[in-house]
């Protein structure tokens, strides 16, 4: 938990090269630069925000931060870019499914929202037009799902495992379909180098993932319950092997 001392600053806007936390009833942002016992450049958060269960965070290509709300009702809060202090979402969406765990939004401005509900890779999608999840689909060949992210072709990328414990991160084809992707490319299998899933700890598992939008590069952390390690991957951008490019 953030210091006394450190909530009682008054936060300045974030610089456009910022890192946005999610952290229950708040979210925090730093400068991508920030080295040390440095304070948030913005805090959201006070009744008005309406966040109580946020959960992750991403940025649209505008600048508004969606943030998730993981619990019964799900909704993605759409904050302004200079959001700061005790404010109300610019727009709340709902989502079809509740148990969020990860949210992704492409640079035509849809919402992905994943739902760990229904045991496997439920994913909602949220158009800019709408305040309501319009289409849903089920990332194939996953057991648990817990990462999303969006590459530079607007592609959505899932991460989680396969029914076998296997690491499992698959890109779909959002940028043609939004209500049926088809899968575009997969890394798979033990080469990869990111965990499998621990049994019976198997949904305390952690991955998360995230494209470098320079260069289409995917970065996988990934932690093992069971090992008590954790490490993040480096893969080449659009991906077709099984073997990092570094670690």
């Amino acid at each position: 938990m953030p210091s006394t001392a450190l909530l009682a600053q008054t936060p300045t806007v974030c610089p456009t090269n910022a890192v946005f936390l999610a952290l229950t009833d708040q979210v925090r942002g730093y400068p991508t630069r920030a080295n040390g016992p440095t304070q948030p450049c913005q805090i959201i958060q006070g009744s008005q925000t309406t966040l109580t269960t946020a959960n992750s965070v991403s940025i649209s290509v505008n600048g508004y931060l969606h943030v998730l709300q993981f619990l019964t009702n799900g909704t993605i809060a759409v904050f302004l870019p200079d959001a700061n202090g005790n404010v109300a979402p610019n727009r709340i969406e709902s989502v079809l499914n509740n148990d969020l765990i990860a949210e992704a939004t492409d640079r035509r401005v849809n919402d992905f929202a994943l739902s760990k509900l229904e045991g496997n890779a439920a994913i909602s999608v949220t158009q800019p037009s709408t305040t309501r999840a319009e289409f849903a689909f089920v990332a194939p060949g996953f057991s648990v799902a817990s990462a999303l992210a969006v590459d530079n072709d607007d592609n959505l990328i899932v991460g989680g495992w396969d029914p076998n414990n296997n690491a499992l991160i698959e890109t779909l084809s959002t940028s043609t379909s939004l209500g049926a992707p088809t899968v575009v490319r997969q890394l798979t299998g033990p080469n990869t180098g990111v965990f499998p899933g621990d049994i019976p700890d198997f949904i305390n598992n952690t991955m998360s993932i995230a494209i470098d939008p320079e260069n289409d590069e995917l970065y996988v952390y990934t932690y093992s319950p069971t090992q008590s390690m954790q490490k993040i991957l480096v893969f080449p951008g659009a991906p077709r092997g099984t073997l990092p490019r570094s670690a």
